[in-house]
């Protein structure tokens, strides 16, 4: 939890791109204690929410982390030097694979999703 409200400092503070990531896409999705990632929840980030229902909630849609990365992370990004026009690169987690451009068809869609 503290890592996504730092990020949120920088990110207000300095020129950040925040990038949504495998990690935050499965929690999104919803992990619980029978989910098969469930093992990878560490006991600290499980108090640091107050138990499992709290940390579903924190990354639900309406949550606070949740609302947090679903509006201020970026599922791809194209990024340039001001100084130099051609130092334009594409962003992108690795976890965004072909597939899952075309079931949702735009990245404002998985941003939504």
């Amino acid at each position: 939890q503290e890592c996504y409200e730092y990020s949120e400092e920088l990110a207000q503070t300095h020129n950040v791109t925040r990038l949504t990531g495998n990690h935050e896409w499965v929690t999104m999705m919803g992990v619980d204690p029978g989910h098969a990632f469930a093992h990878y929840v560490q006991d600290e980030d499980l108090k640091s929410f107050g138990g499992w229902e709290g940390r579903m909630a924190s990354f639900a849609a309406g949550g606070d982390v949740g609302r947090l990365i679903r509006e201020g992370f970026d599922v791809m990004t194209l990024e340039q030097l001001p100084s130099d026009p051609r130092s334009r690169t594409v962003f992108v987690h690795a976890g965004v694979s072909l597939r899952t451009m075309q079931k949702y068809g735009s990245v404002q869609k998985i941003k939504e999703a």
